[in-house]
């Protein structure tokens, strides 16, 4: 969610074997570079929802703008396919995102260590409590 270029999903896609689709959303369908259209999602705006998230068993957040799309997000769709949230994006904005996934069903935080992230960012694991699996 928030694929921009495409780069991610694809280099995913090319790591996981063929049981894994990965898709990317979007506002403009100008940015995508690497994703073949038919694995593309757009919505209206940084605002807006994808339907089609609530069929995922993960999703990744990839420097989303605002953390009330998160709290939309898990609003919105029962969840109950979702095994895992990652987010992706700078440090300091990390405290904002936190709080909303300490909230929610999904509270068991993994932060990534060397993971290949530039200095600046982090990636965060968030899974289900133990009594929410």
């Amino acid at each position: 969610i928030g694929s921009g270029t495409g780069l991610l999903e694809s280099l995913l896609s090319r790591l996981l074997d063929d049981s894994y689709d990965i898709c990317g959303v979007e506002v403009s369908p100008k940015v995508n570079k690497y994703l073949p259209e038919q694995d593309m999602f757009f919505v209206g705006g940084t605002w807006d929802l994808c339907p089609q998230a609530g069929k995922s068993h993960v999703w990744i957040f990839t420097y989303p703008r605002e953390p009330k799309l998160i709290v939309q997000y898990l609003e919105l769709h029962d969840h109950a396919s979702l095994s895992k949230i990652i987010w992706l994006g700078p440090k300091m904005d990390w405290q904002d995102y936190e709080g909303v996934l300490t909230s929610s069903k999904f509270s068991r935080l993994t932060v990534l260590e060397d993971c290949g992230a530039a200095a600046y960012e982090m990636v965060v694991v968030a899974e289900r409590k133990a009594n929410e699996l």
